[in-house]
């Protein structure tokens, strides 16, 4: 059996919305229950209310306060049916183009945080 994974995040990894997101939409392939949520405005830790899920779903909406214009990381922890913990980070901007974000933005798990490629664009 498969561990679980991220299919879909919204916003995007690495995305630059122009609006600002009220919710972060979670999508995994097998039903989770979300343990843990952090996140970051320009390494500055943001209080976003969280209280851990009881029940177990497929697709996790986590309510955002109002996002200023700047880049966003959010640090996430799941628990499968297996119970394996997967954990996973993304990254977005609101409002401007945003080099952290294409940079560091991404959905990689845990067990596979190779580094990403250095390429100057």
């Amino acid at each position: 059996m498969a561990h679980t994974a991220l299919a879909i995040a919204e916003p995007k990894y690495a995305a630059v919305v122009m609006e600002a997101p009220e919710q972060l939409d979670l999508t995994f392939t097998q039903s989770v229950r979300l343990l843990k949520v952090a996140m970051k405005m320009c390494e500055t830790d943001l209080d976003v209310g969280f209280t851990p899920f009881a029940a177990a779903s497929e697709v996790l909406a986590i309510s955002l306060s109002e996002l200023k214009n700047r880049s966003y990381e959010v640090n996430w922890t799941v628990m499968g049916d297996d119970n394996h913990q997967v954990q996973g980070k993304l990254s977005f901007a609101v409002g401007m183009h945003s080099n952290h974000a294409s940079r560091e933005g991404t959905s990689q798990e845990n067990h596979e945080s190779h580094s990403t490629s250095n390429h100057s664009h």
